[in-house]
């Protein structure tokens, strides 16, 4: 497994993801800038991706093309990080294993891990050389959480006293916080 990729290399492949289903929803948008900002992505470097990136799909000719450029220009990325990564004293190089449970939670940020976000994160896998039974556990993790966040969903339009409630939802927090810090450990193993 590589145990690094670069931060430019970060920041694009986190936003073609979110390019990939199509739609840009505000809460990928607002996943990327806060996982750019928690991996010390400059905010100059997040901008300058996320303009290439939308620049790029400028080469689209018609709806049947859109997969066909997203998947190319991902295999750049990759294929471009990997010829650079043993070198670079460049760029500030994120941990592989933190970098696939951030484009894991930004895959799920808008509730929908899609069948081309998936493929993305396939094709990443196989070329970092991720182990995919890390991969099976970090999305049974997203998917936990993601139902502790329906929960607290359905239990805010309950109709239950608002004090109940809040009781209930700080316990539902709490555990997403606990399911959190333990990806946190297991990703620094």
């Amino acid at each position: 497994m590589k145990d690094k990729i670069t931060d430019k290399a970060t920041a694009k492949l986190f936003y073609y993801l979110i390019l990939c289903d199509g739609t840009i929803t505000d809460e990928e948008e607002e996943k990327y800038v806060s996982i750019c900002k928690e991996l010390e992505i400059k905010d100059t470097y997040a901008e300058e991706c996320r303009e290439e990136c939308k620049k790029k799909l400028s080469m689209i000719i018609d709806e049947d093309d859109y997969d066909d450029i997203i998947t190319e220009n991902v295999q750049d990325v990759i294929r471009d990080d990997i010829d650079k990564n043993s070198f670079s004293i460049w760029s500030h190089m994120i941990p592989i294993k933190l970098f696939l449970w951030d484009l894991l939670c930004v895959a799920y940020s808008d509730g929908d891990y899609s069948a081309p976000e998936k493929k993305i994160v396939k094709k990443v896998i196989r070329a970092f050389e991720i182990e995919t039974s890390l991969y099976q556990e970090m999305v049974s993790v997203q998917d936990t959480v993601n139902a502790i966040k329906a929960e607290s969903d359905v239990l805010k339009d309950s109709g239950l006293p608002y004090r109940e409630v809040q009781k209930l939802d700080s316990e539902l927090q709490n555990r997403i916080k606990i399911i959190e810090q333990s990806v946190m450990l297991m990703i620094k193993e």
